[in-house]
Parts: structure tokens; C-alpha cells; sequence
């Protein structure tokens, strides 16, 4: 949030406080790394993901990788269908690595354009191949 100065104090809001949002957080021997938070946006299974933040000493390594895919995983595995993210301009190639797909047009959000994406979920069904398929 420093580093971007997109904020002025925090990037705080109701979802944070909000029982339904989930929190990830990337535990580096005692230091968070990264962290992303999801929540749903329906009952139909679409879910949000934002807040993806990577801190600087670890974004050689795949966290920003393993935190999106976790939270990907995670909302399918709480029911959810589909995940939109808001993504700024320049980290849509990551994403488009991972499986997302770009939705509309790009938008300014917080003075910086970005990009709505969305990918589909894989349910948790303890019937479905476990090989990583």
C-alpha cells in the first residue's frame, strides 16, 4: 500500500471485517511474504479476489503465483463457480499465464488503469481425479 501510494492512510474497508472474506496470507518462516484476500460476490458461486500484494524481497520467487493459484483452489473449494479480479495493466500477462481471461474493457480504478478478468473454478468433489488434472 506505501509503495503504490495508491491509499493516503489505509486500503482498510467493510470486506476485511466482513465474516465471508477469506485472507490468505504466504507464512515465510514467520513473515508474511504476500497475502490476497477472496470473498463472494453471489449465491450463484462468483467470487472476487483482490489485495494481491507481494512483498518486494520475495517477488523473484513464484509466491504472487502460489498465492493466486491458492486462492483460486480455495474459492472453488468453498462452492464458488467463477473469480473476477480487477488487475492492473501491466500484471495481466501473469495472470493470462494462470488461466484467466480478460472480460470488457479496462477501466481506472484508483487513478491506474486496470483490467476485470475471470476464471472458471474447479469444484472440490472428492470424486474427482487427484493427480492434478
Amino acid at each position: 500500500m506505501v509503495e503504490q501510494s495508491i491509499f493516503d492512510v489505509t486500503d482498510g474497508d467493510t470486506r476485511d471485517f466482513d465474516s465471508a472474506t477469506v485472507h490468505l496470507v504466504a507464512d515465510l518462516g514467520g513473515v508474511a511474504g504476500g497475502t490476497v484476500r477472496i470473498y463472494p460476490l453471489d449465491e450463484a458461486g462468483l467470487w472476487k479476489g483482490d489485495r494481491l500484494a507481494v512483498a518486494r524481497p520475495f517477488r523473484k520467487m513464484i509466491l504472487g503465483k502460489q498465492l493466486v493459484r491458492t486462492a483460486v483452489r480455495t474459492a472453488g473449494e468453498l462452492g464458488g463457480r467463477e473469480m473476477v479480479a480487477t488487475v492492473q495493466i501491466p500484471n495481466i500477462p501473469f495472470f493470462e499465464r494462470l488461466g484467466w481471461r480478460i472480460e470488457g474493457a479496462p477501466s481506472t480504478e484508483y487513478e491506474l488503469p486496470h483490467q476485470k478478468m475471470r476464471i472458471v473454478l474447479s469444484q472440490s468433489d472428492p470424486e474427482r481425479d487427484t493427480r492434478g488434472r
